[in-house]
């Protein structure tokens, strides 16, 4: 029989709100009551979490490539259909000085790496080109609460996506480290998979929630917490993933934005987690693991 693994979503709609300081604080709750478990660092723009542990990322355990479109002009007839099948608006064709449709120009910022464009042309006038656009990492974390002198033995890893600087579609990076995370947790007797989404409700938040059992939306008790509290649970429920929510830095603001957007979305505010200069102290400093 398999090992059903619990998978949950940590996001938010609006950065800074702790989001991050959470998905650790909840990693390490679970491995005081004796679960092993795999945080997954799935905002691949700019993760964060190894530095809150105070870790490095050293050497990449495993490089992302996409395939990007590349043009032969000799067998493109300029149909503009492959124009037409980009999803991502990642394909332009400008006309000439007489106002005749050029040759199509690839944005490969914008492009996903789907291939649809290649697969539609009726010419193969669109070859794929194979390249890097991104990292892979693990760092073993070794926890010991500040309770007990010894370290618990127990499996804590982290596993972080990084993209290549400047990259527009990070989506596909999210998938192939969600990919990654999950086949590790399988061979690794993990309890728990927590999945660190980047803020905001774009597509590689979307890719990094699809699948989990359940998120938790970490927001702040202010006017932006809770609109974009609104915008991630609105998000949530197309998606059907079951939301929870996480009031931090409870105690700074006026709540009661937030307890009517959780009665809007017939929610309820799972925990209460009031500022804390210590946790405040240990996260500028790296050394969240001392908590």
């Amino acid at each position: 029989m398999s090992r059903k693994i619990k998978k949950i979503g940590i996001t938010g709609g609006k950065g800074g709100t702790g989001k991050s300081t959470f998905a650790i604080l909840l990693s390490l709750e679970l491995i005081k009551k004796g679960k092993n478990v795999v945080l997954c660092d799935c905002d691949v723009e700019c993760p964060n979490d190894y530095l809150i542990l105070g870790k490095k990322l050293t050497k990449p355990v495993k490089n992302v490539f996409a395939e990007f479109p590349v043009l032969i002009k000799k067998k493109c007839k300029k149909c503009g259909l492959c124009v037409k099948s980009c999803r991502q608006n990642a394909i332009f064709q400008p006309r000439d000085k007489n106002g005749n449709l050029d040759y199509p120009v690839f944005i490969k910022d914008l492009c996903s790496g789907c291939g649809v464009c290649s697969f539609v042309c009726p010419f193969e006038a669109i070859k794929t080109k194979k390249e890097k656009t991104g990292e892979i990492y693990i760092n073993q974390i070794k926890y010991s609460p500040s309770n007990k002198t010894k370290e618990i033995k127990r499996n804590f890893w982290l596993i972080t996506g990084l993209a290549n600087a400047g990259l527009e579609e990070t989506g596909p990076i999210v998938t192939e480290t969600k990919k990654f995370a999950l086949d590790f947790a399988k061979n690794n007797k993990t309890d728990y998979i927590i999945f660190d989404t980047a803020s905001g409700t774009h597509c590689p938040v979307i890719s990094a929630l699809l699948g989990c059992d359940f998120a938790y939306c970490v927001t702040e008790p202010t006017p932006m917490g809770a609109n974009d509290l609104n915008l991630i649970l609105e998000l949530a429920k197309k998606i059907k993933i079951k939301a929870k929510i996480i009031l931090n830095q409870a105690n700074l603001g006026n709540k009661k934005a937030i307890e009517n957007i959780a009665k809007k979305f017939k929610t309820k505010i799972e925990r209460e987690i009031p500022y804390s200069e210590k946790i405040a102290k240990l996260y500028s400093t790296g050394q969240l693991l001392k908590i």
